[in-house]
């Protein structure tokens, strides 16, 4: 179901980040589709969160997925004219480096830190077969 709100709010949120970047032009009309979509989506959508068990969770759910959504369609405007100067694996490198970075201490926090996990990827033999 994630997978469905995802690809329904991408043009949705891409169109609105878009036209803040200047990269996107809205007219009346294409604000107007829009909003006739996100109605449709409401629409689709509430039956199943007041179905669920817990409606408050399956709302909560269907608000992660859309701030998902959201920040990844903001990440694409704003890496779009890097497409257009940078080879797409460097500009894979540094997204990926970046959100690591951003990651790391928040699953830290979160999860916290068990060497016990870590052993199995980096204990003695991992690091054999890598040849380090």
């Amino acid at each position: 179901m994630s997978a469905i709100v995802n690809l329904s709010l991408m043009p949705i949120f891409l169109a609105f980040i878009g036209s803040l970047y200047g990269q996107e032009h809205l007219s009346a009309r294409r604000v107007g589709a829009i909003g006739l979509g996100v109605v449709g989506l409401v629409l689709l959508f509430s039956g199943r969160a007041g179905a669920a068990q817990d409606g408050a969770t399956a709302v909560l759910a269907l608000s992660s997925v859309a701030v998902g959504t959201a920040c990844y369609a903001w990440g694409s405007v704003i890496s779009r004219p890097l497409t257009q100067t940078m080879p797409p694996l460097v500009l894979a490198f540094w997204e990926t480096l970046i959100g690591a970075i951003g990651l790391v201490p928040v699953s830290l926090l979160i999860e916290g830190y068990d060497p016990s996990g870590v052993d199995p990827v980096c204990g003695p033999r991992p690091m054999q077969v890598l040849g380090l």
